[in-house]
C-alpha cells in the first residue's frame, strides 16, 4: 500500500510504492532503497534527468499526503502521468481569446480598481498554478530516473531474482506464437538510448521480439529494461532457456504439403528474370541515333573533286 501511517498519526506516500501501483508499469521491479540511497549508482544520470536533485528526493523521501493530492488525483482520473501532466497544464492554461469572428460589442465600462484583497488572490492562483506546474514536470523527471535506475539495477544480482520471480509466473505474458505453446516471455530493450525504441517481448524459445499486447505496457521506454536483461538472465538461470523450437508450420492445399521443388522453381525463375534483365541490350540514346556527319575537307581536296566532277559530266 504507498499510504502508510506514521507515528504522529499523518499519512505520507512513499513515491516509488505508488509508482509500481500504477496500470502500466506492472513490467517494473522495486528498485532496493539501498541501492537507488548508492550515489556510486546514480553515476552520469544527473546529465540525462532534468530537476535531478529534486527528482531524486522525490525517489528518496516520504512525501506528505497533501502535498501530492492534487496530482494523484488527476494520475487516477486519467490514467497515466503524462495525461495527468497535460490536464494540469491545460489547468494552468491562459484565459480562452475572443472569436474574431463574432460582431463587434460596445467596450465594456472599465472595471473597479482591485481591492488589495482581489490582488493578492490572483497572485496567489498564479502562484499555486506555477507550483503545480513545476510539480508535474518533477514526477515526470522522477518516472525517467527511475526507469534509468531500473535498467541498472536488473543486471544487478537482486535485481535479476526479483525478475526471474516475475518470469517465473508469466507477469510479462505469454509468446503470441501458437508453435511456441504459451512459452514466457521477458521485456526487452531494442536500444539503450532513452526516447529511441519502446519496450519489446523476447521470447526465449522462437528467440524472436513481439510488441506488448497492450498499450499502456507498449509506451514504456525499452531503455528502463536494456539489451542486456534477457540474454543475462537467461545465462544466470538457464531453467528460463527451453529447448529451441523446431515446430514449424508446414503449408499445404487440400491436404497435400507444398513440394519444395516448386519454391526452388520460382527461385530460379526469379534469378532468370533478374539474369535476363541484366543482359540486355540497352537502346541507343538519341544522341546515338543521329547520322554523324562527314568532317569538312580540305580547300584543295574541294577544289579538285569539283574539277573532277565539271570533267565527268562534260560530253
Amino acid at each position: 500500500d504507498p499510504m502508510s501511517g506514521s507515528e504522529s498519526g499523518e499519512s505520507t506516500i512513499y513515491w516509488v510504492d505508488w509508482f509500481l501501483s500504477q496500470r502500466g508499469n506492472e513490467f517494473f521491479c522495486e528498485v532496493d532503497e539501498e541501492y537507488i540511497q548508492d550515489r556510486f549508482n546514480m553515476t552520469g544520470l544527473n546529465t540525462e534527468v532534468p530537476h535531478y536533485n529534486e527528482a531524486y528526493e522525490l525517489l528518496t523521501e516520504p512525501i506528505d499526503a497533501a502535498a501530492f493530492d492534487s496530482f494523484a488525483a488527476a494520475a487516477a482520473t486519467s490514467g497515466s502521468a503524462a495525461a495527468a501532466a497535460a490536464s494540469i497544464a491545460a489547468a494552468t492554461a491562459a484565459a480562452p481569446r475572443s472569436d474574431p469572428m463574432a460582431s463587434p460589442s460596445p467596450p465594456p465600462m472599465p472595471p473597479p480598481p482591485p481591492t488589495q484583497a482581489a490582488a493578492g488572490s490572483g497572485a496567489a492562483a498564479a502562484t499555486e498554478a506555477a507550483l503545480a506546474a513545476h510539480r508535474a514536470e518533477v514526477e515526470v523527471a522522477a518516472r525517467h530516473l527511475y526507469g534509468l535506475i531500473h535498467a541498472r539495477y536488473v543486471i544487478t544480482s537482486r535485481g535479476q531474482h526479483k525478475m526471474f520471480e516475475k518470469v517465473r509466473h508469466a507477469e510479462f505474458g505469454r509468446c503470441p506464437r501458437v508453435l511456441c505453446h504459451n512459452q514466457p516471455v521477458l521485456p526487452v530493450g531494442l536500444s539503450d538510448v532513452s526516447g529511441v525504441r519502446n519496450v519489446m517481448l523476447y521470447c526465449p524459445r522462437c528467440e524472436d521480439v513481439y510488441s506488448p499486447p497492450s498499450r499502456r505496457h507498449a509506451a514504456v521506454d525499452g531503455a528502463y529494461f536494456g539489451s542486456t536483461f534477457p540474454h543475462l538472465l537467461i545465462q544466470v538461470y538457464p531453467q528460463l532457456a527451453p529447448a529451441r523450437s523446431s515446430d514449424r508450420y508446414v503449408p499445404k492445399i487440400f491436404g497435400f504439403r507444398v513440394h519444395t521443388v516448386a519454391e526452388e522453381m520460382r527461385r530460379q525463375d526469379e534469378i532468370r528474370d533478374a539474369q535476363l534483365r541484366r543482359l540486355a541490350p540497352t537502346p541507343p540514346s538519341p544522341q546515338q541515333q543521329q547520322p554523324q556527319q562527314q568532317p569538312p575537307l580540305p580547300l584543295a581536296a574541294a577544289q579538285d573533286a569539283a574539277a573532277a566532277a565539271a570533267f565527268a559530266a562534260a560530253p
